[in-house]
């Protein structure tokens, strides 16, 4: 089995990242300020986007949903 190095995860995660922003930001274009990073938003921003995009692509929701918990998470340790 391949061993994955941290560079390599870290790049893969930014290209996640940007993919995903970009759907987000194409979604709901008009609707809020465009996003450049996942760390601009706080869990209750994340929660407010997943609801918006509730009514567009309910995957992208799910993701964003996903965001805001594990930031609330993080906030909580």
């Amino acid at each position: 089995m391949k061993k994955m190095n941290d560079t390599s995860v870290n790049q893969q995660f930014c290209e996640m990242e940007i993919l995903f922003l970009s759907d987000v930001n194409t979604t709901l274009n008009g609707k809020i300020r465009p996003i450049s990073k996942i760390n601009d938003l706080d869990a209750n921003q994340w929660f407010d986007i997943a609801n918006l995009l509730l009514r567009y692509n309910i995957v992208l929701s799910h993701y964003a949903k996903q965001i805001g918990i594990e930031m609330a998470q993080k906030q909580c340790h």
